[in-house]
Order: structure tokens, then sequence, then C-alpha cells
């Protein structure tokens, strides 16, 4: 039995899972690459990309009750829209900046995980408006 995470009782499921993947995988992609450049920056740089895109790749393959292929799709078009907004939030300094840390590596992670949870809702909204139409 697959449980649909987006369905309204497990709304919160679902943006806990969003939470832990957003928090988890970038620190977890970032030390990769920081141990396999041995410089922190570069390893940084080269992590920033995938810290973005690769949780959101799991998020869909977890919660969406598609057939493979339509899995695959708004998978990857929900996951490139939410790195572009994430980039263009950072290149315009409109994004987050709290000053947790010297490189802004949680503003990138919190960032990430706001925009991937509007990106996701609104998703789910059209999907259900296109539902109910059809």
């Amino acid at each position: 039995m697959k449980i649909n995470l987006l369905s309204q009782k497990h709304r919160l499921t679902s943006y806990i899972t969003l939470m832990l993947l957003c928090t988890l995988l970038p620190y977890i992609i970032t030390i990769g690459c920081i141990t396999l450049t041995q410089d922190r920056i570069e390893g940084m740089k080269i992590a920033m990309f995938g810290s973005i895109l690769i949780p959101h790749f799991i998020y869909g393959f977890i919660i969406l009750k598609y057939d493979r292929i339509k899995k695959i799709i708004y998978t990857s078009l929900l996951s490139i829209v939410v790195l572009g907004i994430n980039i263009f939030l950072i290149k315009n300094e409109l994004g987050l900046i709290t000053g947790w840390d010297l490189y802004g590596y949680w503003d990138m992670i919190l960032l990430n995980f706001l925009t991937g949870s509007f990106v996701w809702e609104l998703f789910h909204q059209l999907s259900m408006r296109i539902k109910i139409m059809s």
C-alpha cells in the first residue's frame, strides 16, 4: 500500500521528510566533496548543485504516486525549478542571510527547504485543481 505523503493527513510527515532530506543530504554530499577534493572551498562549490537537486529528486520519488515515467519527469522538472529559484535568489542577493556560518552554507540549506516547500506545495495544489476539474 502506497501512502500519498502530499495528502492532507500526511502533510506534516511530508514536510518533515523534506526538511530532513534538505538538511542531512547536503551535509553528507558536501563533506564527501570536501574529502575528495581536499579543499574546503572547491568541495563546497562542487557540492552546491547536488546539494540542492538530490534531496528533491529523492523526495519526489518517495511522495509521488505516478507511474515511473511521470515520476521521473515531474521530479526532474520540480527539482530544476527549485534550483533555478535558489540560483536566482542567491545571485540577486534576495536569499536568506542568517549569519550562522562563515560560508553561507546553512543559509543555502534553509533557502533550499523553503523554496522546495513552496514549489512542492504549488505542484500539489495545481495537481489537485487539475484532478478536480477533470
